[in-house]
């Protein structure tokens, strides 16, 4: 259910974030999704989608910094047959066109180079694809949202991101606040994921409050993506009941050993 994925918490800046998904959905324009690594970019964009009027084209999610430099543009805009050497016979579609009457989210936008960013330019300018190898342009009726985890507008001062590309993504902007910000919405997301691996596992998984208190209060470099395999681990690992013991086990760093049980019970 991916409205009750989204609706994890109570922290206000989160609490603005959904409240913005469904203001920013129902808007057909570019949305700049902004923050650190694990934040939960990807199912912001997915609520987007879900909410907007194109929820039932397709939402084509695309790691901009896991494809190689060299097949970036034919894997996003294909190739026509024999466009070159190692090309299917038959060509290929790209994302661009899987996604249209749909979204394409473009995740790690900043890993790109200044050559695929000149491209991408044009393809939002003009809203239509040219494969690689083909004399052919192929309209698109998509919607863009991108993302990334580093400071665009430092990218663009610095000279590594096109400045005009910037502009015409930052059309509506959202600022995802890491998980060290938003400390209170830990202990309604571990119980969110401790119910999801007990569904998984058929396995029915407790915790003690001085375990809380450890995932409250441990700095979630790595954000959910982190806390959620971790509550997987502890919830794979433990007998029935995750306790501050194993907590620590799992983490490099744990707030127990100077706090009085007393404080940490008030503190959950």
């Amino acid at each position: 259910d991916l409205s009750a994925d989204l609706l994890v918490g109570e922290c206000p800046a989160m609490q603005e974030v959904y409240r913005s998904i469904v203001r920013v959905a129902g808007k057909d324009v570019t949305v700049l999704i902004l923050g650190e690594s694990g934040t939960g970019k990807e199912l912001i964009a997915r609520g987007i989608h879900f909410y907007s009027e194109r929820a039932n084209g397709r939402l084509i999610p695309v790691n901009c910094g896991g494809i190689p430099e060299n097949l970036l543009e034919s894997e996003m805009f294909g190739y026509h047959p024999g466009a070159f050497s190692g090309a299917r016979r038959e060509g290929k579609d790209g994302l661009f066109t899987q996604a249209h009457t749909g979204t394409i989210f473009l995740d790690e936008i900043s890993e790109t180079s200044q050559s695929f960013q000149t491209t991408l330019l044009r393809v939002i300018q003009e809203m239509e694809v040219r494969p690689l190898g083909s004399d052919k342009v192929i309209p698109i009726d998509i919607r863009i949202i991108a993302a990334t985890n580093r400071k665009l507008k430092h990218e663009v001062d610095h000279g590594n991101f096109r400045r005009d590309l910037y502009y015409r993504l930052n059309i509506l902007r959202l600022n995802i606040p890491p998980l060290r910000s938003r400390k209170k919405d830990i202990p309604h997301l571990v119980r969110h994921f401790i119910s999801y691996n007990t569904t998984k596992l058929c396995k029915d998984v407790s915790i003690s409050q001085n375990a809380m208190f450890a995932l409250k209060h441990y700095n979630w470099l790595g954000n959910i993506r982190e806390l959620q395999n971790v509550i997987e681990r502890l919830c794979v690992t433990c007998d029935l009941k995750i306790d501050d013991e194993l907590v620590a086990s799992a983490m490099d760093e744990c707030p127990l050993g100077d706090i009085e049980d007393t404080e940490r019970m008030d503190c959950v």
